[in-house]
């Protein structure tokens, strides 16, 4: 009875209590299984799931870059690093930039294909390491051998970070500027960046691939030297070495002199305030720099002079860099107005001339002074002792300013001489003969002309025969009295 008490007191413990056990430990391995199993079919869902988010990612890259969905494609970019900001601007940059250069957004994904594939292949390789509990081997002859090289080239990246799926990131890139000049603005895409007065060069990074309008400026007393340049960041292969430009500002620097005193010099009309060098004839130095202005930027500088009867300006000449000497020069009668006044008093003193001519009256003449009329009156006085009298008709005047001279004699007193025509159709009769055959007469004179202050009028002065061949220019003033 006691060993029976015993045997039941041992009973499952001790008769059946191996296959107990060997049922509990293959109980809970088969949930282990199970479980391990679902655990890798939840593991591969969600890997599957992830790549499924970005399935087709370079095509939907490429696509909205073509069909300008600018919306979508910046959902699509990543800056690369925090540091950088991908604006809107940026994106409507990039899809105008692949309009006019569609092999840029060719080679762009034929980069981001490779970093695909070669990224794809690490992870995998990384993933079977991690399996057999052994770091990849760097040298494998079962293996295919990476381009790993292509993971740092183009403009964008693809590639992820652990724990996250692939994306799409833009790389950040780098500027730096140097400059010829000290004391410069600077403009980036239209936005001011502060520069000490004594820099000469200027760095930007963390800028996306892009185009650059860098704009410089130096201001000076008369004038503003400015230059501007278009970088262009897209494809730029080292995005780690900055893109050096240099933006020079180019001025031109030269002489401007003039044959008289108190010349002003005037830039695009304006007046700014300089006074052109005196060309001392007896002087053999060059004198002093004017400058410096811009070139090639259609700037004119020309001369002007206030003189008793108006103001009148110099030829204009335009800036190039060969520009070494400008001569201001005014010429004394450049406005109409001016030139109008020679040309009244030039026609009068021709019809007065020829009225006291055929009338035998020097007193007739009252544009001229006493020294001018005697040659006048010496004519009439020979033409009347024989017998003599001029008849016919006075049919006009060419006066030729660029056969013209000026000349200063004191501060408000100056003298013009300038080469005329006078044409006539005339004859000499004596007494009361019939009319004579008239002949053309084209007869050339030097006449010198004073500008009398007081009468604010030209006044003739001296009257020389000169010889005048006829000629078309611009600076002839012709007048037709007929």
């Amino acid at each position: 009875m006691q060993d029976l008490k015993k045997v039941k007191k041992q009973g499952w413990n001790s008769r059946y209590g191996w296959p107990a056990t060997l049922l509990g430990v293959i109980t809970i391995g088969f949930v282990l299984i199970v479980s391990a199993g679902c655990s890798r079919n939840q593991s591969h869902s969600n890997s599957s799931n992830s790549n499924a988010i970005n399935k087709n990612l370079i095509e939907r890259f490429e696509a909205d870059i073509q069909s300008g969905k600018s919306a979508d494609l910046k959902a699509i970019l990543i800056p690369e690093n925090s540091n950088m900001t991908i604006t809107d601007q940026t994106i409507q940059d990039l899809i105008q930039y692949v309009k006019k250069h569609p092999d840029y957004l060719r080679q762009q994904v034929s980069i981001l294909k490779e970093q695909e594939k070669v990224g794809h292949a690490i992870d995998l390789r990384l993933a079977k390491a991690s399996s057999t509990k052994k770091q990849p081997s760097k040298k494998n002859n079962h293996e295919e051998k990476l381009d790993l090289s292509v993971l740092s080239k183009g403009d964008f990246s693809y590639t992820h970070y652990k724990g996250k799926p692939y994306h799409i990131y833009m790389r950040p890139h780098q500027l730096h500027l140097n400059f010829n000049k000290q004391g410069i603005k600077l403009w980036i895409n239209g936005k001011s960046y502060p520069l000490q007065a004594k820099a000469q060069s200027f760095s930007l990074d963390n800028l996306p691939a892009d185009q650059y309008t860098i704009k410089v400026q130096k201001k000076y007393d008369y004038t503003t030297l400015t230059s501007e340049k278009i970088v262009n960041l897209f494809n730029n292969n080292n995005q780690t070495a900055p893109s050096s430009i240099d933006i020079n500002l180019t001025g031109a620097d030269f002489h401007i002199i003039s044959q008289q005193k108190n010349v002003n010099i005037l830039m695009n009309g304006k007046d700014l305030g300089l006074k052109a060098d005196y060309a001392d004839p007896t002087s053999i130095e060059p004198g002093p720099f004017f400058g410096p202005f811009p070139v090639d930027q259609n700037i004119h500088i020309q001369g002007e002079k206030t003189y008793p009867w108006g103001i009148n300006k110099s030829k204009t000449y335009v800036i190039t860099k060969d520009t070494l000497v400008m001569d201001l020069e005014p010429s004394p009668f450049y406005s109409d107005t001016t030139k109008k006044q020679i040309v009244n008093t030039i026609n009068t003193f021709a019809k007065q001339r020829w009225q006291a001519l055929t009338k035998q009256t020097p007193s007739l003449l009252t544009v001229a002074t006493s020294s001018a009329k005697q040659t006048i009156e010496t004519a009439i006085q020979k033409d009347e002792a024989q017998g003599d009298s001029v008849i016919g008709q006075l049919l006009g005047t060419k006066i030729d300013f660029d056969m013209a001279e000026l000349n200063q004699v004191s501060s408000n007193q100056y003298t013009y001489r300038i080469l005329v025509q006078i044409h006539t159709k005339e004859a000499k009769i004596k007494g009361n003969k019939p009319s004579a055959q008239l002949n053309n007469q084209k007869e050339g004179v030097f006449l010198t002309l004073c500008y009398d202050t007081k009468l604010k009028a030209w006044i003739i002065t001296k009257i020389e025969s000169a010889n005048y061949t006829d000629r078309t220019s611009p600076f002839i003033v012709s007048t037709d009295f007929k």
